[in-house]
This record gives structure tokens, sequence and C-alpha cells, in this order.
């Protein structure tokens, strides 16, 4: 967008007293801009013999009270009916993200999320989760804020997949694959995540 609109583009080219000529190109340049191509956005997948060389763990589910600091959000914030929430199942020794998603009234989603004192994770490249899902055609969101995306209400999202019941594998995130900034869908002018100060983990 830098280089059509501005680093030798169209908005470069406005003269004084030009009005027809500017307007002609102010055109030119938003029709380019419109015109450039949305990115495809990337699914993490789980995948066998992954290794990670250095892991700082963020959570450990491995009694009920491990789950007790997650809240849930869900459509209802948006009219929506959907619901949602992670519990401890004691027979598998794991948390289970459960609900059911509706799209009446605008809804669509259900998530949890979890704000902590988290380490500064600057140093790192990327997530890991140890999952499975009861539908591994499902596309998850791994949702990441940074402790000034907490008080805006921003989220950077990533995508994966799980795969699915019987065992639990390792799905790869990493930092590079979360998406711009955005508040409800729609993009947020801001700096990108601060790994430095980490400030709430959701799904």
């Amino acid at each position: 967008v830098h280089a059509i609109l501005l680093g030798g583009g169209r908005l470069a080219r406005l003269r004084d007293g030009a009005s027809d000529e500017n307007a002609w190109q102010l055109r030119y340049g938003l029709d380019a801009v419109l015109a450039i191509p949305e990115e495809t956005p990337v699914i993490a997948r789980p995948q066998d013999g992954q290794t990670v060389a250095e892991v700082l763990p963020l959570g450990r589910f491995t009694d009920p009270g491990s789950v007790r600091g997650f809240q849930a959000l869900n459509d209802g914030v948006m009219g929506g009916v959907s619901e949602g929430g992670l519990g401890f199942s004691t027979a598998e020794e794991c948390a289970v993200f459960a609900g059911i998603v509706r799209t009446e009234y605008n809804g669509g989603f259900s998530s949890v999320r979890l704000q902590d004192d988290y380490p500064d994770v600057s140093g790192y490249t990327g997530f890991y989760l140890d999952c499975q899902s009861s539908d591994p055609s499902k596309v998850w969101s791994l949702v990441i804020k940074d402790v000034a995306a907490v008080m805006q209400q921003t989220n950077f999202k990533a995508q994966f997949q799980a795969p699915g019941p019987g065992a639990f594998g390792r799905v790869l995130i990493p930092f590079a694959a979360l998406g711009p900034p955005e508040r409800f869908g729609r993009p947020v002018q801001r700096p990108g995540m601060d790994w430095a100060a980490l400030g709430e983990v959701g799904l």
C-alpha cells in the first residue's frame, strides 16, 4: 500500500491547482489498493516428529484447579446464543473445551481466555499445543494479546487444526503465523505484538 500510494506512487503525483488530475490519481491509487489480493491464512496442523529445542510452559492442565482462571467469552456479547467453556476431565486428565456454536442472531463463536502474569516470551519463536479434537476438520483459533491489546480489546489470531480423537498430537504455531491486529474482525491500526508483555491467551 505504501509503495502504491506514497513511495513514488499516486499520492506523490498530486499537484497544487490540478484538482481534476488529482482526483483521478486518487481513484487509480484506491483501485490499485483494492486489487491487492487478500492473504490466505496459514492453518497450523499436527505433524509427526516435530521437535522443540527449548520450551517455556505457559499452562499445564493437570487438575481441576488448572482451568479455573479461564473465562468464557461467547457470542452473547454480540447478541448470539452460542455456549461454551473450559472444564477438566478427571477420566482423561486433561482440559476439555466444549460447547455448541450457533449462528442465530449474528452469533457464531465460542471462546475461552486467560489473563495472567505471563513471562517474557520474546526469546521464543512460537507456541505449541498438545491437543486433540472430536472433529479434526474443525479449524480453531489461538487468540493472543499483549498487555496493551487487553486494554484495547484487540486480538492477534492464528488458525490451527487438532488431531482427531484417540491420541494427543502436538501443534506448533509460529509467532509469524499470527494475523494482523483486529477487533471484531475489523483491522486495527497499532504496532505488532509485544512478546515481552504477553497479557492474554485464549482459544
